[in-house]
């Protein structure tokens, strides 16, 4: 490999401590190598999956919605809670599949973070359905808890390689 003089642009030699044409001291320094872990594709595996089970949630919250329309759901509750759980079903889908696919790529660290930070929030928000939607609810808190889990494990391992990101 060739090295120049930073200050006259002549060629040094490698192991030269100073420049032979003007005297300027020479420093050499090394490229670092950054290790590579396997952090950055386990957490982008589980937050896929992860968004995965939010489409699952998205989908049985939207399909109770469309059945129910003039059962006991729609008279004594309200359907948001169906739309809300089901539409950060959706969210939490979209952003948790893009940040997973970039993290595997290490790529967009803070987007990464944000795309399981929603998966997480969808994930709560099923858990939290539990309560409000009577019989339903158990099904959401039963898809709801291994998301937040998933999800938790997966803002763990991206934020521990965030050194890998370019």
């Amino acid at each position: 490999m060739t090295w120049h003089c930073p200050k006259c642009g002549n060629v040094v030699l490698e192991n030269a401590g100073f420049c032979a044409y003007c005297g300027t001291p020479i420093r050499i320094v090394q490229p670092v190598e950054i290790r590579r872990s396997g952090l950055p594709v386990a957490g982008g595996i589980l937050q896929i999956i992860s968004a995965c089970i939010c489409v699952i949630v998205a989908t049985i919250s939207m399909a109770i919605l469309a059945t129910s329309s003039y059962s006991y759901y729609y008279y004594y509750y309200s359907p948001w809670g169906f739309w809300f759980v089901g539409a950060f079903g959706l969210i939490g889908f979209a952003f948790g599949l893009v940040g997973g696919i970039l993290t595997l790529r290490r790529k967009y660290f803070e987007t990464a973070l944000i795309g399981a930070s929603l998966v997480m929030i969808s994930g709560l928000i099923s858990v939290t359905a539990w309560g409000a939607l009577p019989y339903s609810g158990f099904v959401f808190a039963l898809f709801g808890i291994p998301t937040i889990i998933l999800s938790a494990l997966s803002l763990i391992f991206i934020a521990a390689s965030k050194m890998e990101f370019a």
